[in-house]
């Protein structure tokens, strides 16, 4: 049986706008940069061609009132994961790499992807999934009695190679595939992390506060086992780093934790409130971050209760007492590279260095894809 009359025209007008949405689709594509050029290095070529038009303007651009609140937050929304999971990695790795080492692998490589790249640096230090890898590798590194630091030299190199082989095959063309699930769960993946090491840190404070030792000395009985009371009784005085206000400290802590977090949360909602002026509203929602952090830090500076701060080298060196910033002078003593047994270089080091090339590989494309959302513009 035939179809009713005009049906089959209402069909190929169906088809026909299909088509024309997966032409409009992938010409956008295109010009993201997102659809492979079939040439070695042909989506780097690409790249440096779409950037060049814009590249002074980027500099210039950055004086605007709007780019400052931008890179005073990214400042802080940089170093805040670059410190907490340096101190993680530090506890990790005994301090082979700890946070001074991930502020100046920070800057080395977000000073020189902002000026060579068409936007900052999504990740500049370690994350979740990094953490949970190199954790790994120290603990087989002290199993094997394997040198840690030369064997994640071999592993850098060898991710370095194979990232270069990624972007000689436009690799990340394919980013285009990534689903809002992929994203959702990823996004979610990353504030778990975050979250859940930001409340971990701050409520081991306690923790750390009754380790510390506070005793009576110079007492008539001699008994450093007193309490506050008796050594005062017994005039004695009590001494020690755990006798500086350690509820003090910790009660200080938490209202310096959820204070910043309330304060830059109602701020950031205060652009869709009734009071006052707009632009004040809109000068408060994009500082607001910076404001929060701003008063507790002041809050705590004048207060002048002991809180804990970070612990970095008073001079710039390696935190490691036992090694120089250059692992094992492998660059300068070439002898001294094979620090482990020669299989373990070979054969295992690039094993691992496809590990850490899929998880460096999907944080910093995933994140590229969520940060370059439509609605973002």
């Amino acid at each position: 049986i035939e179809p009713p009359a005009g049906e089959n025209e209402k069909e190929k007008e169906l088809q026909e706008n299909v088509a024309d949405a997966f032409d409009d689709d992938r010409r956008n594509r295109e010009a993201s940069g997102l659809v492979r050029s079939g040439r070695l290095f042909g989506g780097l070529i690409d790249d440096i061609k779409r950037k060049t038009p814009h590249y002074l303007s980027d500099f210039k651009d950055g004086f605007h009132p709007q780019i400052i609140s931008s890179f005073l937050f990214l400042y802080f929304a940089c170093l805040a994961p670059i410190i907490a999971f340096g101190a993680l990695l530090g506890e990790a790795t005994k301090n082979r790499i700890a946070t001074i080492e991930g502020l100046v692998a920070g800057l080395i490589s977000g000073v020189t992807f902002s000026l060579f790249s068409g936007q900052p640096l999504n990740l500049l230090g370690s994350t979740g999934p990094v953490y949970v890898f190199e954790k790994i590798l120290f603990e087989m590194c002290e199993d094997q009695s394997w040198d840690y630091l030369s064997l994640r030299l071999w592993i850098g190199i060898w991710v370095g190679i194979m990232l270069l082989l990624l972007v000689v095959f436009d690799a990340s063309a394919y980013v285009c595939y990534i689903t809002r699930f992929t994203e959702e769960l990823f996004a979610t993946l990353v504030a778990f992390i975050f979250i859940m090491s930001a409340f971990k840190n701050t409520f081991s404070i306690s923790k750390d506060i009754t380790e510390l030792e506070c005793l009576c000395v110079n007492g008539t009985l001699g008994n450093d086992s007193l309490n506050e009371g008796q050594c005062y009784v017994d005039g004695g005085v009590m001494e020690g780093d755990g006798c500086n206000h350690g509820d003090d400290v910790f009660l200080m802590s938490l209202l310096l934790f959820f204070g910043a977090f309330f304060i830059s949360f109602v701020l950031k909602q205060f652009k869709t409130t009734g009071y006052l002026p707009n632009s004040f509203r809109g000068f408060l929602s994009d500082f607001a971050v910076i404001i929060g952090i701003l008063l507790m830090t002041l809050l705590d500076y004048f207060y002048g209760l002991p809180t804990p701060k970070l612990d970095v080298p008073s001079a710039f060196k390696p935190t490691w007492e036992g090694r120089d910033w250059v692992v094992s002078h492998a660059l300068l003593f070439p002898e001294h590279i094979l620090a482990n047994p020669w299989w373990v270089d070979v054969f295992l080091a690039p094993v691992f260095a496809i590990l850490a090339t899929i998880l460096i590989f999907m944080d910093q494309q995933i994140t590229a894809v969520i940060v370059n959302r439509k609605e973002y513009k």
